[in-house]
Order: structure tokens, then sequence, then C-alpha cells
């Protein structure tokens, strides 16, 4: 994960400093010479009137300063000193950055539409089995079982649906189920702050307890347990599921022996045998359980993939910024990732292009903030001036640090 995030965070650098000189120079607010990196310089070349002279150039940032050359030195001079220049060229200019890295994510979003299929448990599926919730679910008043036939009154397609960004965010969600033949509504509210607080998944698809893998020498081995055995039986106790399996276990004594009924499918018969198990710490016996989800490939139109790389884009920066100022308030830990439910895809490629139009949003809203390195103090002097109709005055120098 380490290499991919550094991956992406040079890429960003480079998408930044990209659409910063292009929507600098092209806006006529850009100095005629400026050398990135450090020593001597390897590489020269000119865009209109603007030279750019490179040297060893780490795509970091703070790892790679930019500086204007020019008679009174090094330095980087930034788009709000331009004072020749329109007050709001030099305001776009000051945002190109920011503008590249939004359309930046939403050109990834696009394409990772397009290209790559979605893997999807449909409506069907999560209701096949109905809905494990977790304890502070319960709590809320799921129970085993449900099955979710609505949100907030709408029909929905995918489990995905379910615990979408924008559910999360929101202060009040509402879920349809249907238990015992009647639907139920249940209100939930701050659900965001509960899965802060708690830490757990909210609610899953149940899984029946069917064994796929046993580890070696594991309890599981030793009593004689074979992948594809289905455990109906836990101390004469009637378990279908992979949860009420571990919830039974979890209330034995250490060193207790524990009856399992399983049953075995062979190719003539279905055989029903009771193994004794001595479960080892933690209640563990050893076993990986079968996920026996059907999850549904789906594939984009290229128009699909238009409208959808925006809509995933802009939902990841409203729920990023909502989480921002969640975490400033103090209701969410920093540490809570609410981007998560959009999901990271398998295979390392997507995943670094994932991570990258997901930070690509993340910075762009960095550069509005009052936080160090952004560009919301250049923003502040092109306020001044176009309040005031005078220059940003040399006694309050914004001491903007260089340009990284």
């Amino acid at each position: 994960m380490l290499p991919q995030i550094l991956l992406s965070l040079a890429l960003l650098n480079l998408f930044y400093l990209t659409a910063f000189f292009a929507i600098s120079i092209w806006l006529n607010v850009a100095e005629t010479h400026y050398f990135l990196g450090y020593g001597k310089k390897f590489i020269r070349f000119t865009i209109r009137q603007t030279t750019f002279h490179i040297g060893v150039y780490i795509p970091i940032v703070m790892l790679s300063p930019i500086y204007t050359i020019t008679n009174d030195g090094q330095r980087m001079k930034y788009p709000w000193e331009f004072f020749g220049e329109g007050i709001f060229r030099r305001f776009v200019a000051t945002l190109g950055g920011a503008i590249g890295l939004i359309l930046s994510a939403i050109l990834i979003f696009t394409a990772l539409a397009y290209f790559t299929p979605d893997y999807v448990i449909s409506k069907e599926e999560v209701n096949k089995h109905g809905i494990e919730p977790s304890e502070w679910a319960m709590q809320s008043g799921f129970v085993p079982g449900d099955k979710i036939v609505a949100v907030n009154g709408k029909d929905y397609e995918t489990f995905q649906d379910l615990i979408s960004p924008g559910l999360i965010t929101a202060p009040e969600v509402s879920y349809t189920v249907l238990r015992d033949g009647k639907e139920i509504e249940i209100k939930l509210q701050g659900l965001a702050e509960s899965l802060n607080r708690r830490g757990d998944p909210f609610i899953y698809p149940r899984i029946p307890a069917e064994v796929l893998k046993v580890v070696s020498n594991s309890p599981a081995d030793q009593a004689g347990i074979k992948p594809g055995d289905r455990i109906t039986m836990v101390n004469d106790k009637p378990v279908t599921y992979i949860k009420e399996v571990t919830s039974v276990l979890k209330e034995k004594i250490d060193e207790e022996k524990v009856l399992l009924t399983i049953e075995r499918k062979t190719p003539d018969s279905t055989q029903t045998l009771t193994l004794e198990v001595f479960p080892g710490h933690q209640s563990v016996i050893g076993v990986q359980w079968n996920p026996s989800i059907a999850y549904t490939e789906k594939r984009n139109s290229l128009l699909q993939a238009l409208w959808m790389g925006p809509a995933r884009a802009f939902t990841t920066l409203k729920t990023n910024v909502i989480a921002f100022g969640r975490i400033i308030s103090g209701v969410l830990a920093p540490k809570q990732s609410l981007s998560g439910p959009i999901g990271i895809a398998n295979g390392p490629t997507i995943q670094l292009w994932t991570i990258t139009g997901v930070y690509a949003l993340i910075y762009a809203c960095y550069n509005l903030l009052p936080l160090p390195r952004s560009a919301f103090w250049e923003l502040i002097a092109l306020a001044y001036e176009g309040i005031t109709k005078r220059k940003y005055p040399d006694r309050l120098s914004l001491q903007v640090p260089e340009l990284y």
C-alpha cells in the first residue's frame, strides 16, 4: 500500500503543477523563467514565452522546490503578485492547480467507470438470506435475517447502495425491512458517528456456515472437519449462519469441548456427523468460511461512465468535506474513512488510480482551507485587493512558503 500511496502523491504533484503552469501561462500571469528541483539543470524547454529548467526533481510535496528566476534573485512569484493583470485572471491562476486536480479526479473516475467492471451484490442476493446486523445495529432495531426492501423510502439495486457515503454522512437514514411478512421502518440518526465510535461493520449479508478451508493442525482439522462441511448444530443448538456459530462458540468455557453437528455431501448422499472439537484461544476452531455470495459483474457504457465519473467524483468530494467538518468539530476521529464505501476495486493498478482520484479531490479542497502551503493565503491578498482596490500591503506580507 505504501508504494501505491507514494506513487499516487507523485502523480498528484505532477497533475497539480501541470495545471497550475498551463493555466498561468494561458492567462499571462507567469514569469519568463522557472527552475524546478535542486542542483544543475538537466532539462530545458519553453512554452510560449516561459522557459523551464528542471534539475533533480522529486515529485513529492516539500521535496522539490520551484523558483522564479529574476534579476532580484530566486524565489517563487505567485499569480496574485502579477498586479498588471486583471484580478479575475490571477484568481483563476491561483486556483489552477486545484482545478487541475478536480479535472484529473473526474477523468480518473470516468475511466474507472468505463474500463473496469463493478462487482456488486444485488438486492436479490442481499435478501436471499437477509442481513446480519452488528450488535449496535441490533440495538437500533435490526434483527438477523431482516430483508431490506427500501432505503429512505426508495428502492435500491445493490448492497453498496445501502452503505453509500451519502447515506453514512446524512443526518438521518431510514431503512424499510421485511420481517415475518411485515414491513417495518427503522430510522437511524448520526450513522457516521456510530460507525466511528464502534468501528465494526454496520450490516452485511448473512452467510451460511459452510467451511471453505481448514487450517492444518487446527482444532477443526484434528476433529476431522473438511472443506464443504456445513455446520448445523453447536452443542445441540441449531445454527445456520456463520454469526450464529461464532456466537455459540464464544459462550463456551476455556478447554471445554464443543459438539458440532455437520452435514457432509458425498457423490451419493448427504451424511450427518457429530464431531468433538476443542476450540483454541478466543474460541477459534481454525476454519475459513465460504463467502457463498454471488457477485454480479456490471459494466457501464461510455454514456453511463461519462455520467457516473463526475457523479462519483463529486460524491467523494462532498463526503470528504462533510467528514472534514465533523473531524474539526470532534464528532469523527481522523482515522475514520468515509470514502471507503465507494470501494477500492481489486487489483493494484485499479487501487492506485482510485486512491489517486480520491486524494486529488481531498487536496483540491485543501487549497481552499487556511492550512499550510494552501492557496487560501494567496486568495486573501486577492480578496483584499478586490475589496479595497489597493495592492496588498508589503507590511502584511503573506510569507507564503515556496511552491512545492
